[in-house]
Order: structure tokens, then C-alpha cells, then sequence
């Protein structure tokens, strides 16, 4: 594999694990501890449902997504305590004063497992979520979905010019 391959799946694998850990972090952190979206609005986010408020919900849809995510709250907690003691011990592994490749290995595959649950978790979550919304409201969801990916895209991009000296 060429370094320029490597840095790219590097950059994916990364912008994955941002995500992931951003999730488990937010949904780990109790009242008054980190920063940000906690609760229900960082569940609807990690599940790509996050801009439902632009949807023009009915109150009916409201209590029963807001039903589907209580349905899922302690899970969603579960899987985020275990991904920030797979990251912590990944970490432990990556920092310690000597390298030890099986037990880096064996953590980040223990990190690459929670994240699996997590992956397969807001796969089941959104599947609930998305038979509550009308056609037109799926159809927006998606819309702005691909807009966010595509603004995202831009940003990677336009990073990667300035890494590389392309102004």
C-alpha cells in the first residue's frame, strides 16, 4: 500500500473514530460534565436524524421518536462507557513506555468491536425512527443528509490542499 493510500484510509478511520468517540463521550457525560449535546439531541444526531427539527414534526411523531430513543437510553449509555474504557485502554497501550504491538493490537480491536455494537446499534435505532416520518420528511432527511456529506467532503478536501501547499 502507498503512503498516500495509507494517509487516506488513516484520515477515514479517523474521521470514523471522531465520530464514534464524540457520540460516546457526549451520551457518556452526565449532568454537567462535558461539553455539548447530551441525551436525546446527541442520539438523533449519531443516528443521522439530527436535523429533525427542520422536518416540521407533528407532536405525535415527537413523543414517539422521543419514545424509541428512551426505548434505547440505557443501551446507548452501555456502549458509550465501554467505548470510552476501549479508548482509554487503547490509549494506555499506544502511550506506555515501551511498545507492546500485541497489546495495541488487542485493544484497538477491542475498540474496533465496541464500535461495531455502536455501528449496528444506530443501524436498529434508525430503522425504528424512519417508518415515523412521512415520505416527504425521509425525503428532506436524506436531502439534507447528502448536503452535510457534501459540505463535509469539501472540508476534507480543502484540508488537505493546505496540508499539502495546493492554495
Amino acid at each position: 500500500m502507498t503512503t498516500k493510500v495509507r494517509k487516506i484510509v488513516a484520515y477515514g478511520a479517523g474521521a470514523m473514530l471522531v465520530g464514534a468517540f464524540t457520540f460516546a463521550t457526549v451520551e457518556a457525560a452526565g449532568p454537567g460534565e462535558g461539553r455539548g449535546m447530551r441525551g436525546r439531541q446527541a442520539r438523533m444526531r449519531m443516528l443521522g436524524l439530527g436535523p429533525l427539527q427542520e422536518l416540521g414534526l407533528s407532536d405525535t411523531q415527537k413523543e414517539q421518536i422521543k419514545g424509541v430513543l428512551a426505548s434505547h437510553k440505557t443501551e446507548f449509555r452501555a456502549l458509550a462507557d465501554r467505548a470510552r474504557t476501549a479508548r482509554k485502554d487503547l490509549s494506555a497501550a499506544v502511550t506506555a513506555g515501551t511498545i507492546d504491538e500485541e497489546l495495541i493490537r488487542e485493544k484497538s480491536a477491542a475498540l474496533a468491536a465496541v464500535q461495531a455494537d455502536l455501528a449496528v446499534m444506530r443501524a436498529k435505532a434508525r430503522a425504528e425512527l424512519l417508518p415515523i416520518l412521512t415520505p416527504q420528511q425521509q425525503e428532506k432527511l436524506s436531502t439534507i443528509r447528502s448536503e452535510f456529506e457534501r459540505r463535509m467532503e469539501e472540508r476534507v478536501n480543502a484540508a488537505r490542499k493546505r496540508r499539502d501547499g495546493d492554495f
